[in-house]
C-alpha cells in the first residue's frame, strides 16, 4: 500500500484527542461482507477492467470520550480469482487466461456526535488496488495476422480526505436505523508494467514464423472525488456487544486523463457493498 502522510493522520488525531475527559471507552470492531467491486480503465473502444463480487474485511480500533470519537480501519477486499474482465468493440478478440485482484485500504478518523441525533465524520483515507492479468488477442498489421500475449501488473494508488455525516434514530432501547453521507476527495496514481510477445505465423508472404518481445511501462495521475452513501440498523446485544447490518454505495468520479504515453483514459470506479460489524467496547 503508498506510505500514508504521517503529518496528515497526526493533525487529524491531534485536533481529536485534546480534550479527552475522564470518560473515555476504547472499542474493537470487525467488518464482514460481500462488496460487488469494478474499476474500468477504457481507452477508446479497450476496456481493461476488475469487475467482480470480492469478500470485505476490516479490523477498526476507536477511542470514544464524550461526543468525540477518534479511530482507525484496516482492511479491504480479499484477493478474487478470475476478476478481470479484458474486451474490447473492434475485431481484437482478446481472451483472459489469469486474472487476479485485490484491494487494500486504511483510514483514520474524527466523529462528533451532536445532541440531536446526527454524526459529523472527519478523516483520511488510502486504498491500493493491484492486479494481475495474462491476455492473448489475435490482430492484423500491415496485412498479415498476428497473435500477441501479454503479462501485465497493475496497481492503482487512490488517497484523500474525506467527511460525511450519519443520522440515526432508535428504534427502541437497544435497536435503531440509520443512514449515513459522505464525500471523499481523491489524488490517484496508476502503474502498469507489462510484457507483450508477438508472434506472426507463417502464412501467405511470412515463410517463417516472425517473434519479437518488448517490456513497457505505463503511469498516470489524476484527480477525482467520490460520494458514499448508505443505510443500516443496529442492535445493542449487551452493553459492550453491538452488530451493525448495513448497505453501502461508493461511487468515485474521475476527470478524463491521458497516459504518460499519451493514450487517452477514463477510469471509472463504484463498489456496492452490504456487511455485518461486530464491535465490542472495552
Amino acid at each position: 500500500m503508498k506510505k500514508l502522510n504521517i503529518v496528515k493522520i497526526l493533525i487529524v488525531i491531534s485536533l481529536s484527542v485534546s480534550s479527552i475527559s475522564a470518560h473515555a471507552q476504547w472499542a474493537v470492531s470487525v467488518t464482514a461482507g460481500s462488496a460487488d467491486y469494478k474499476l474500468e480503465a477504457i481507452e477508446g473502444t479497450f476496456v481493461d477492467a476488475i469487475d467482480d463480487t470480492f469478500l470485505y474485511r476490516d479490523l477498526g480500533i476507536d477511542y470514544s470520550w464524550g461526543n468525540h470519537q477518534v479511530g482507525i480501519k484496516i482492511g479491504g477486499l480479499a484477493e478474487s480469482n478470475g476478476a478481470i474482465d479484458i474486451r474490447s468493440s473492434t475485431a481484437v478478440a482478446a481472451t483472459v487466461e489469469t486474472g487476479d485482484a485485490e484491494r487494500d485500504e486504511m483510514s483514520v478518523f474524527y466523529t462528533y456526535r451532536t445532541n440531536i441525533g446526527v454524526a459529523l465524520t472527519g478523516g483520511y483515507y488510502t486504498s491500493e488496488v493491484t492486479s494481475t492479468r495474462r491476455f492473448t488477442a489475435n490482430y492484423t498489421s500491415g496485412g498479415f495476422n498476428g497473435t500477441f500475449i501479454q503479462n501485465a501488473d497493475k496497481t492503482v494508488d487512490n488517497d484523500g480526505f474525506f467527511f460525511g455525516a450519519a443520522y440515526g434514530q432508535a428504534l427502541s432501547d437497544r435497536t435503531g436505523v440509520f443512514a449515513r453521507l459522505g464525500y471523499q476527495d481523491s489524488d490517484v496514481e496508476e502503474q502498469i508494467n507489462a510484457t507483450r510477445n508477438n508472434t506472426i505465423p507463417v502464412q501467405a508472404g511470412v515463410a517463417a514464423p516472425i517473434t519479437s518481445s518488448a517490456t513497457f511501462t505505463r503511469s498516470l495521475d489524476l484527480g477525482g472525488d467520490a460520494v458514499v452513501y448508505g443505510v443500516g440498523g443496529y442492535w445493542a446485544v449487551t452493553d459492550t456487544i453491538s452488530l451493525n447490518l448495513f448497505y453501502e454505495v461508493k461511487d468515485f468520479s474521475y476527470s478524463l486523463d491521458a497516459y504518460d504515453d499519451g493514450g487517452g483514459v477514463q477510469l471509472e470506479e463504484k463498489q456496492d457493498m452490504i456487511g455485518l460489524t461486530l464491535r465490542y467496547s472495552l
